[in-house]
């Protein structure tokens, strides 16, 4: 996989939080004094539709969060989107990409047996979207798919850190969208 520059931004203006959750390591978001999220309302979402994607701030910063290691956080966002979105396709999207972020997640502390649990849920739910060149709210997703199955074959057991090259990043593509610098 050729290495990747800094990943681009959909929102920039939404910042990031002070620090990235590891789970059993890092105060819990949400529920910890200490937590980067404390007493924060959580996200909030309308339903993320084919015809709204570019502009749906819980999908885009979802994807900003992904692409730079927010894993936990990314799940947060998304779950908001999917929690509202009546299209099946659309659900399938979002639930394969929170277990694939729950999925890097335990994959990260170490636990193989739960990669593969929630990675193996994860692509059925992904599959559901589409095969072939579909892409789905500008994400091609038989492409992420193949991109995950590389990283679960080359790094089964040692994890890069969430900053590696390597890790697989939500490409979005359409020509009436463009992330910022």
């Amino acid at each position: 996989m050729k290495p990747l520059e800094r990943p681009l931004r959909w929102v920039p203006d939404l910042p990031f939080p002070r620090y990235r959750h590891r789970l059993g390591e890092t105060p819990h978001p949400r529920t910890h004094p200490l937590g980067h999220s404390f007493g924060v309302p959580d996200p909030h979402g309308s339903p993320l539709t084919q015809d709204n994607w570019r502009q749906h701030e819980a999908w885009l910063f979802g994807v900003d969060l992904f692409n730079h290691g927010y894993w936990w956080e990314a799940h947060e966002w998304w779950e908001a989107a999917w929690r509202v979105s009546q299209q099946q396709s659309t659900r399938h999207l979002l639930q394969g990409l929170i277990q694939t972020a729950a999925a890097l997640l335990k994959w990260e502390e170490g636990n193989h047996r739960g990669r593969e649990g929630l990675w193996s849920r994860a692509e059925d739910h992904l599959r559901h979207v589409g095969t072939g060149g579909t892409r789905c709210m500008g994400l091609q997703v038989t492409s992420f798919i193949q991109q995950m199955g590389r990283l679960w074959a080359a790094h089964a057991t040692a994890p890069p850190t969430a900053a590696d090259s390597v890790l697989p990043r939500l490409q979005l593509t359409d020509v009436d969208a463009t992330p910022e610098a």
